[in-house]
């Protein structure tokens, strides 16, 4: 699982410069994200860039979508595997309902259910499990959606270029004391809260990323490597 998390900044890289086609959306005044766990994160980050428009969102992370959906409403449902029963009841009412829809996943029910029912679906790779998927389906998801994500490019450019900085310093590869996910395992470094947030970076967007490596993962708490000024769940 680390090599995965080692090559996140590659990964993102790949994905953004993939030669994607863009969704194309009109008229767009309210944006629903849909998804559990990692997906839903993504939706965090979505719902922090927009937030600086006159976009409404909404995050649903259950089966219910709101009542406010209407023509003028897209709604984006992710499942990196697409089982996801939460996501899949929810792009089911969706379809029931006069709104926009696009889905994303790595296959499963989800992208059948789209085949069938005419929606726009788009594949994006699956590495090992969700939660290392993270980058592949979040740069994918912003070129896709670039126009209705207000992200500049140099920005996302710069992002990547942070992942990259932040790799080296905590990557499987750097076995030093200065590796803080070595820290963490350690016991070396205070722990005063649960949740220990290391803010990195902001610009002027509100894009966020993560990236740790199973050595956060194994001490049982809640650790955010923040790029951006917000912080969500990992699933």
């Amino acid at each position: 699982m680390y090599a995965i998390y080692d090559r996140w900044p590659e990964i993102a890289k790949n994905a953004y410069n993939l030669n994607a086609i863009p969704a194309d959306f009109k008229n767009i005044e309210h944006i629903v994200f849909a998804g559990m766990g990692g997906s839903g994160a993504l939706g965090d980050i979505f719902s922090s860039i927009l937030s600086k428009t006159n976009v409404h969102v909404t995050l649903v992370k259950g089966y219910i979508l709101p009542k406010t959906v209407d023509s003028d409403t897209l709604v984006i449902t992710t499942s990196v595997s697409g089982n996801t029963v939460e996501t899949l009841t929810v792009l089911d009412s969706a379809k029931k309902l006069d709104c926009k829809i696009i889905a994303f996943s790595d296959g499963g029910k989800l992208k059948n259910y789209c085949i069938s029912n005419k929606i726009e679906y788009r594949k994006i790779p699956q590495h090992l499990s969700p939660r290392s998927s993270f980058t592949e389906f979040l740069y994918s998801m912003l070129k896709i959606l670039e126009s209705i994500i207000p992200i500049e490019k140099q920005d996302i450019f710069e992002s990547i270029k942070e992942l990259e900085n932040l790799n080296k310093k905590i990557s499987s590869t750097n076995l030093t004391e200065n590796n803080t996910s070595l820290q963490l395992e350690s016991g070396s470094v205070l722990i005063s809260s649960e949740i220990i947030s290391i803010v990195l970076r902001e610009i002027r967007k509100g894009l966020i990323h993560i990236l740790f490596n199973d050595n956060f993962l194994n001490i049982r708490i809640r650790v955010y490597l923040v790029l951006f000024p917000k912080l969500f769940d990992t699933d």
